[in-house]
């Protein structure tokens, strides 16, 4: 209808030529006329009310509320999302600290493994190698070479001294081993136990190693250790050892050297075998029996002679087993018979042997006794039985006392030294020098007289430091009353030079040499 309505129209405006889509305007214009006209009192009545003031003010009421209400909805919107932020940057900085932290305490663990490592393998005072590392190692040493060295007397040094200038001793002593023993070959240096150092040269010459060992001991024996204005002198012992296994062949050649207080460096050979030495021994200890069934147990006698007169003050008395075609000393027997039931039955022999021969011959004779003897009540019985039954012999009898770095009980010792005495013997404290213990044994032990060792007296002709020990021994002595006997006596030169000290008397090769009978006096 509107379309034809609208076909009306343009023929009423004359136009002819009209495109079909002008009309379906047309026609869609006039529906929109119509429904307009048809609810144009509606329209009007609706505007009026829209445009009424009060609504207006309501609506802008409510805009403002709902302004208000959008405001505030995005302020808690902001907020919210800066506290997210604000969260999201918390939580990646705590996850920062703890990446930083977890790092740190994996280094801290790693440093502490290291540390647990390196204290596992290595000594903590003087920073060498330990057992356990060579213990690790011993198998992967190429053609090795170990040098065993151990301080002579360190726990008595610990026991004079205290062990704080102990330690020093053996941190200064592990400096001199690395400082003299840099050689071309390669080298390791360990410390096994208290008192005993250990170096290994892989792929070495048995020259090289030989010459290094004695470097090492020589310097060690020379050098002064200085600590609180205190000068202390040591000692070593070193073994060597290039046979499998490394460490056990060189402790027992160090064990064997440990016996022979002449020897400084021992090296090890097959004979020194664990084997070897109890089938040794086992020939000794039946040569020991064989000696006491035969009566071939003797005393020698050699003289001590009172320097300011030239004059022989008396023997000492020296063990010996006298077979048909030799003669043993003390140290082929005796050592390995202290360890058995004969050392006693050697004991009383000697002491009745001497009585004999003293019998004859107004003179005094010294017997060396150790501390076993001393604390074996059965010979302490024996001994004073003896003497009661000839005092007049047992007053011309002395008693050197052996292994004093051994005594435990002053009071068991003094008790047997004033119960001799009655009788009028002497007491000597025999080796001094050897042991830093000597000092005090001195103090506590009723002593007559001090025989100086013989490996100080020995070197006093070539070794200033070995003369300025001897001179502050003569002044201790003399300061407290004790007369002193100088062993290992060997040439004029050291003689001459041990009378302008004031030795009071001199024992030796070249005073005399041990003699299987006294004689009469000299």
């Amino acid at each position: 209808m509107y379309i034809e309505k609208a076909h009306k129209y343009l023929d009423k405006l004359n136009i002819k030529s009209v495109d079909q889509k002008d009309v379906k305007i047309l026609s869609a214009f006039f529906i929109h006329t119509k429904f307009l006209s048809d609810n144009y009192k509606t329209f009007q009545e609706y505007y009026f009310k829209v445009i009424d003031k009060d609504i207006l003010n309501e609506l802008s009421t409510r805009k403002n509320e709902l302004d208000i209400t959008l405001n505030k909805n995005l302020y808690f919107l902001n907020l919210l999302t800066a506290f997210i932020f604000l969260l999201f940057l918390i939580s990646f900085m705590v996850i920062i600290y703890l990446l930083l932290k977890s790092s740190r305490e994996n280094l801290r663990l790693i440093l502490m493994k290291e540390h647990i490592d390196y204290s596992y393998y290595h000594d903590s005072l003087t920073l060498l190698r330990n057992r356990v590392s060579f213990e690790q190692d011993e198998h992967n040493f190429s053609n090795p070479s170990i040098i065993l060295i151990n301080i002579n007397a360190f726990k008595e040094l610990n026991d004079l001294y205290g062990t704080n200038i102990g330690n020093k001793v053996l941190i200064d002593t592990a400096k001199i081993i690395q400082e003299h023993s840099v050689s071309k070959f390669k080298t390791n240096y360990f410390r096994l136990g208290s008192d005993e150092f250990a170096i290994v040269l892989e792929d070495s010459h048995e020259g090289s190693v030989k010459s290094i060992a004695k470097i090492i001991e020589s310097t060690i024996s020379l050098h002064p250790f200085y600590y609180e204005s205190i000068e202390i002198f040591i000692t070593v012992r070193v073994s060597i050892n290039s046979t499998t296994p490394l460490l056990e062949n060189a402790d027992m050649a160090l064990d064997i050297a440990k016996n022979l207080k002449s020897v400084g460096i021992i090296v090890f050979d097959q004979s020194m075998d664990k084997k070897e030495i109890i089938k040794n021994n086992l020939d000794t200890l039946k040569i020991v029996k064989d000696a006491i069934k035969n009566k071939q147990v003797k005393p020698y006698f050699q003289p001590i002679q009172d320097i300011e007169t030239g004059t022989i003050y008396k023997y000492e008395a020296l063990m010996r087993i006298v077979q048909e075609d030799k003669v043993l000393a003390p140290y082929q027997f005796l050592d390995i018979a202290y360890k058995s039931s004969m050392y006693e039955e050697l004991t009383k022999i000697m002491v009745l042997a001497v009585m004999q021969e003293i019998e004859n011959y107004d003179v005094r004779c010294s017997i060396n006794l150790s501390m076993k003897d001393i604390t074996n009540s059965s010979f302490v019985e024996m001994i004073e039985g003896a003497f009661r039954m000839r005092p007049d012999i047992a007053s011309r009898i002395d008693i050197e006392l052996l292994e004093t770095a051994h005594i435990y009980d002053y009071n068991l010792v003094n008790h047997f030294i004033k119960r001799l005495k009655t009788f009028g013997c002497k007491i000597l404290i025999d080796d001094f020098g050897s042991g830093y213990s000597n000092f005090t044994y001195l103090g506590e032990l009723d002593i007559d007289i001090i025989k100086i060792d013989g490996s100080i007296i020995s070197k006093i002709t070539q070794d200033k430091k070995h003369l300025s020990t001897l001179i502050a021994m003569i002044a201790f002595a003399n300061a407290n009353n004790f007369d002193t006997v100088a062993e290992f006596v060997e040439d004029e030169k050291t003689y001459s030079l041990l009378k302008e000290l004031g030795i009071t008397y001199a024992q030796g090769y070249y005073i005399s040499k041990p003699k299987p009978n006294i004689k009469g006096k000299n």
